[in-house]
């Protein structure tokens, strides 16, 4: 860490509630969070991490097995690589002062230091006419598609993350700026909550307690985070090797069974749902359903990657019913408006 950096830190005060510790590319970064539990992996003890990037079972196997399966997502890798120029655009638009601490920089709680983070920068707020003090950056890269997710505010998943990082560095707010659809920046802060970060301190210290340090597997779900580590956990097989399962797993293959056939079941009578809705909207770009709203079904285009590039139809049905919308516009398109 740059002396200069440090200095200002100590003057902050903020390192008093927390001790650096910086590592010189992502391997070694990815090993110096063993010992400790991050601000994104946090929000998966409380069930609200998105499906494929975390869940208890791959906390546990990162943990403890340094299981890490390889995520080859092109939205993670722009969100990398636009981090520094989001951070730029927001600290220019809003006129303050973003300490960057480094990619590869874990920062610990003295008092709780199973509490890390590596958060993407420190806000310094103007001089005049804000006391906060310093607040926590947390820089996000969202797709247009995923806009409705901050319509309420901060999803869960980025609350939880933002609240773990002041907890962290004992920081009082922080800052979430999010890049939309390549062109447009949202900006959300929130306070820290102390009574949900004592519950943060206390969920992280039951898993340690009870799972980490005993070896000791949470249960399995159906999470892609945990399909994935497993996969990568047993991604091999002994040759000519056999065991015998529980008794259990009797009732569980045949619980499977009926799953799968009613899956199949359920998918091809989606399938015939689906086909009607492409038999009656042709080769219009959206339709109305009467009492529900607008279901539009664009050509979309993939670029070629390491797949040949390809064009297909995809709906995108509303989420909820809006009878009342969907009544406008029928009556809009009856008098022949848009």
């Amino acid at each position: 860490m740059h002396p200069e950096l440090r200095q200002t830190l100590d003057d902050l005060g903020i390192s008093d509630a927390c001790t650096y510790h910086e590592f010189e590319g992502r391997d070694e970064w990815l090993q110096g969070r063993r010992p400790g539990m991050g601000a994104s992996e946090s929000a998966a003890l409380f069930g609200v991490a998105p499906d494929a990037w975390s869940s208890p079972r791959s906390v546990y196997e990162e943990k403890v097995h340094d299981v890490r399966p390889v995520r080859a997502i092109e939205a993670l890798d722009w969100g990398l690589r636009l981090e520094p120029v989001i951070a730029q655009g927001y600290a220019d638009m809003h006129e303050v002062q973003l300490l960057r601490l480094g990619r590869f920089t874990i920062i610990r709680n003295r008092q709780h230091p199973l509490i890390q983070a590596t958060p993407d920068g420190i806000v310094l707020p103007p001089e005049e006419g804000d006391d906060r003090g310093p607040g926590t950056c947390q820089i996000k890269n969202s797709s247009a598609f995923a806009r409705d997710a901050f319509n309420n505010g901060l999803p869960d998943h980025i609350w939880v993350q933002v609240q773990h990082e002041m907890l962290a560095m004992e920081l009082g707010w922080a800052v979430v700026p999010v890049l939309i659809g390549g062109n447009h920046l949202e900006v959300f802060e929130t306070e820290a909550d102390p009574v949900f970060q004592a519950t943060i301190v206390e969920a992280v210290e039951r898993f340690w307690s009870d799972h980490i340090l005993p070896q000791i597997p949470p249960a399995v779900d159906g999470s892609q985070a945990t399909t994935d580590a497993l996969k990568a956990r047993w991604g091999w097989h002994t040759p000519d090797s056999c065991i015998v399962l529980p008794e259990e797993f009797e009732a569980l293959w045949h619980r499977r069974q009926e799953i799968q056939e009613s899956a199949t079941q359920y998918k091809e009578a989606l399938e015939e749902i689906n086909n009607r809705f492409r038999d009656a909207i042709r080769d219009s770009h959206k339709a109305i359903i009467p009492g529900v709203g607008v279901v539009s079904y664009p050509l979309v285009s993939k670029q070629a990657h390491a797949v040949k590039a390809t064009s297909y139809r995809q709906f995108f049905f509303p989420q909820k019913a809006d009878p009342d919308k969907a009544a406008k516009l029928i009556a809009a398109i009856a008098k022949g408006g848009a």
